[in-house]
């Protein structure tokens, strides 16, 4: 073989590796992109969870506050 030819086996086997490489690096990164957007959802609902849950607690507070403020009234008047 001639140097010519060892030059081009070279720089295509290198060019072969590259595109590999940065196939690879592609797919790496639309799978990080895939994980990160589930953990966003993830995120939004646990926070959209918490919302309810504290909802939730604030109605049922003022609904016992009533309904013990109507007694204290009920027992004022007997």
């Amino acid at each position: 073989m001639t140097k010519d030819q060892l030059k081009y086996m070279y720089n295509s086997s290198c060019r072969q590796l590259y595109k590999k490489q940065s196939r690879k690096k592609k797919q790496n990164l639309i799978g990080f992109q895939l994980e990160g957007r589930a953990q966003t959802s993830e995120v939004v609902v646990v926070v959209v969870a918490v919302v309810v849950v504290v909802v939730v607690v604030v109605v049922v507070v003022v609904v016992v506050v009533v309904v013990l403020e109507q007694a204290i009234m009920a027992f004022d008047v007997l």
